[in-house]
């Protein structure tokens, strides 16, 4: 299928191209896992994971809209340790559409470019750590955005299109539009630090690549039409140069 091979069209050897070449895994249980990433990151993306998905349940069941605490209970070394996240506030159906949060992960990648720009500009011995670090804030990005993008299944088409400035709802096209151009920025990333070595740095480039096989399944769940026609849009720009998109 073309969007099982849209990556390998450019010299991108960025863990997009495997991703989406590599076919869906069998589902299995999310664990809770502290890592290179360290502590505060994985705790503050399950927090807004298990907070976006208390939201979404209690709309379905009775629309009540009252804001409770959130609290996580995961296996550390063998003990049971809970943990209370912090309040969050309520986002309105606009804002929970796939656009709006696609927009947004998209912007916080661009703010993070010149950061990494930096970066790569050395000294050599600084490198490593300092794209290491800013990896693993792409990795937050881009995990949170799957986390919402996942509470959109099953969700009505007025969500799922809804167009955050208010106008029209957004069409297949408009949205496919949205979405390429996200995953297309997260190749620029990858290419522009496609020598960078060293364990955080290939720790989050890890779990970003499971997060884009995992943003391809939950997309082809929710709208198959959003997912061809994305692709279709990345082939078009990849075969003209991915700096187009620059």
């Amino acid at each position: 299928m073309l969007f099982n091979r849209l990556f390998s069209l450019v010299a991108l050897a960025s863990l997009a191209a495997p991703i989406f070449a590599a076919p869906l895994p069998l589902p299995k249980e999310t664990e809770f896992e502290v890592s290179a990433l360290g502590w505060e990151v994985e705790l503050e993306l399950k927090c807004k994971e298990r907070k976006l998905e208390i939201e979404v349940e209690k709309e379905k069941e009775n629309g009540d809209k009252k804001e409770d605490e959130v609290e996580l209970e995961f296996e550390l070394n063998g003990e049971l340790v809970k943990y209370l996240c912090p309040n969050h506030k309520r986002r309105d159906a606009t804002d929970r559409s796939m656009a709006a949060s696609v927009l947004s992960a998209q912007n916080a990648l661009d703010a993070l470019k010149p950061n990494i720009e930096e970066a790569m500009r050395g000294p050599i011995g600084s490198i490593e750590k300092k794209v290491g670090t800013l990896m693993v804030q792409v990795h937050e990005i881009v995990s949170t955005l799957n986390g919402q993008i996942k509470l959109l299944i099953g969700a009505d088409q007025s969500v799922v299109y809804g167009n955050p400035s208010g106008g029209a709802q957004y069409t297949d096209t408009e949205l496919a539009k949205i979405v390429s151009t996200y995953l297309l920025h997260i190749s620029q990333i990858e290419d522009s630090v496609k020598h960078v070595s060293g364990y955080k740095f290939t720790s989050a480039q890890q779990r970003i690549r499971e997060d884009l096989l995992f943003m391809k399944k939950t997309l082809a769940t929710i709208s198959p039409e959003v997912l061809s026609g994305a692709a279709n849009m990345m082939a078009k720009i990849l075969s003209m140069g991915h700096d187009v998109m620059a």
